[in-house]
C-alpha cells in the first residue's frame, strides 16, 4: 500500500494470526433464537400492568375544563 499524502510505500498494520476471530457474542444469537421458539407469554401476563403510586396533581398547563373554556386559546381573530 501506498500513503496517500507522500506517495511513500506504507507498513500495513500488525494483524494476530493467533486463529479465527470469534464470532461477535454468541449469547445474543442464543437468546434470540430462544426467544423465537418459545411460546408467547400468557394474555393475563401481558396486560398486567405496574400498580404505580398516586401521583402530583398535573402542572398548571393542563387546564381543567371549566378554566379552558374562559381561557381564549390561540389567536382571536374575528375575520
Amino acid at each position: 500500500r501506498f500513503c496517500r499524502s507522500c506517495g511513500e510505500p506504507e507498513q500495513d498494520p500488525p494483524v494476530d494470526h493467533q486463529g479465527p476471530p470469534e464470532p461477535p457474542s454468541i449469547a445474543s444469537t442464543e437468546r434470540v433464537r430462544t426467544s423465537t421458539f418459545d411460546p408467547p407469554p400468557p394474555y393475563s401476563e401481558i396486560i398486567l400492568k405496574p400498580v404505580l403510586p398516586p401521583m402530583e396533581p398535573p402542572p398548571p398547563y393542563s387546564f381543567s375544563p371549566e378554566e379552558y373554556a374562559r381561557v381564549p386559546r390561540g389567536i382571536n381573530n374575528p375575520a
